[in-house]
């Protein structure tokens, strides 16, 4: 019975003991967590922070609020990117830019050129700051313009059309070989013309002719829409007249083995229609291609600038270094590094963009672009057929940071007073209009006239020079726009 006694005290002894070890345990890992906590405390509001940081990434909506609202030209449809940022639908008629909604016109489609180049081959494109930056590939794939866009269609007959998705203008896949044929041959031609299932066939203008150059290639056309297209000239409806002693009719052609633009000398009162092998490719639709020489120049003292309304941009142009030493990559450089009327992003035009400026309107005669010859580095494209180089001009550009109806004064926007332009229509007058901040405004005059300020209009000069524009543009290929 003793032992029995002292076995129970035994075993009561060692429940407590091993109850308290556990209880004992308990308050050990009990202890634990607090100091877990404590040590998290220290840890975990760092990866709060980085949470947080990622949350707020992820959490900001550039749409929101929307900055496509009250955006000119634009639907007010804001869509996120992929990666960052945001883009806005655009009305009819416009695209979606690097710097807002920009109207489909010339100068705002892509040129098709997307390498880069040296004076000698094509290389890797720079990085901004190193020599030979600023070529027309690199602000294209910075969306800039918009890039071409082609539909090929097939009809019942199998013959296939080339639908534009940016101009909407529809195209004849096939052209009319080369022969030595005249303008009004090539006019009934596609008047006449059954293709495609469609009897609305026409000649194109210039600018829409234009609109189809590519200039990655030779022949300068996108042979994956446009296949087995010679690198010959075709014919435009664009032309003009000259008359002096007796009136010369041009024609207007592009040449796609080098996007050479020329006016061919067609008829006139004394000689036959001048002959040139010369082809037609036919387009229907609506006529594309709005007035985008509409210029205006404003003078700010000793200094002035370009501008045009209709493609929003202001450019900055001078005269090439006469001892060939200014080269195409300094004329890039300088543009990059340009600092002028208050803006620093400048760069070397594109050869779409340097066709707006014309020569009656800003005295421009030839040019060097950032759209190299991609089959001959070391030549550039300009508007005219100079070939001496030390004679090239440059011009520099940007976009105009105002409203299209206003216009930046070097320190903000104010209204343009050349809207609606008033030189237009003058008799006598190029068209472009001159402004300064103290109000004067006239307008650009034609080759030997003046501007009267008291009459305000172009008036006569008393002893012009004994040469003029007519004389000097009886060359059959002279180029023109």
């Amino acid at each position: 019975m003793k032992k029995l006694l002292l076995l129970l005290i035994a075993l009561i002894f060692l429940t407590v003991s091993c109850s308290s070890s556990k209880k004992a345990e308990n308050n050990d890992n009990a202890v634990l967590p607090d100091e877990d906590a404590e040590n998290d405390a220290d840890i975990l509001p760092d990866e709060d922070a980085d949470s947080d940081d990622g949350d707020e990434i992820e959490d900001i909506d550039p749409c929101n609020p929307n900055p496509c609202e009250n955006l000119a030209n634009s639907d007010g449809i804001c869509s996120r990117k992929e990666n960052e940022g945001f883009e806005c639908g655009c009305i009819e008629g416009y695209f979606w830019g690097h710097s807002g909604c920009k109207k489909i016109i010339l100068p705002h489609i892509c040129t098709g050129q997307t390498k880069c180049y040296d004076n000698e081959k094509e290389i890797e494109c720079p990085a901004k700051g190193e020599e030979f930056y600023g070529q027309d590939a690199q602000y294209a794939a910075l969306g800039y313009c918009l890039p071409q866009s082609f539909t090929i269609r097939d009809s019942d007959k199998g013959e296939k059309t080339v639908f534009d998705n940016n101009t909407g203008l529809e195209w004849q896949q096939e052209v009319r070989p080369a022969a030595m044929i005249s303008w009004e041959e090539a006019y009934y031609y596609c008047e006449d013309l059954n293709y495609g299932g469609h009897y609305d066939w026409r000649i194109p203008t210039l600018t829409e002719l234009s609109t189809i150059l590519h200039y990655d290639n030779s022949p300068t056309i996108d042979l994956k829409y446009f296949p087995d297209t010679p690198p010959d000239k075709f014919w435009t409806s664009s032309g003009f007249s000259q008359s002096y002693k007796y009136t010369v009719q041009y024609q207007s052609i592009i040449d796609f083995e080098k996007a050479d633009k020329a006016s061919v000398r067609q008829y006139d009162f004394i000689e036959p229609p001048y002959p040139v092998a010369t082809s037609v490719r036919c387009v229907r639709g609506e006529n594309f291609g709005t007035e985008i020489k509409a210029n205006f120049m404003v003078e700010l003292g000793e200094e002035s600038f370009q501008g045009n309304p209709t493609t929003n941009l202001i450019w900055k142009w001078l005269i090439g270094n006469f001892d060939n030493s200014f080269s195409w990559g300094a004329r890039l450089k300088y543009c990059e590094d340009l600092d002028f009327i208050g803006i620093s992003e400048w760069r070397l035009a594109n050869v779409r963009e340097l066709e707006t400026i014309t020569a009656d309107e800003v005295h421009f005669y030839s040019g060097s672009s950032s759209t190299t010859y991609a089959w001959s580095p070391e030549e550039h494209f300009g508007v005219t057929s100079y070939k001496d180089d030390r004679y090239l001009n440059y011009v520099c550009i940007t976009e105009n940071p105002c409203a299209e109806d206003k216009i930046w004064n070097g320190e903000k926007c104010v209204e343009n007073p050349c809207l609606p332009n008033p030189c237009k229509e003058s008799e006598s007058s190029t068209g472009t209009c001159i402004f300064n901040l103290n109000g004067k405004l006239s307008c650009y005059c034609n080759y030997g006239y003046s501007w009267d300020s008291e009459s305000k209009r172009c008036v006569k000069d008393e002893k012009p020079d004994e040469t003029s524009d007519a004389d000097t543009a009886e060359t059959p290929d002279s180029d023109g726009i």
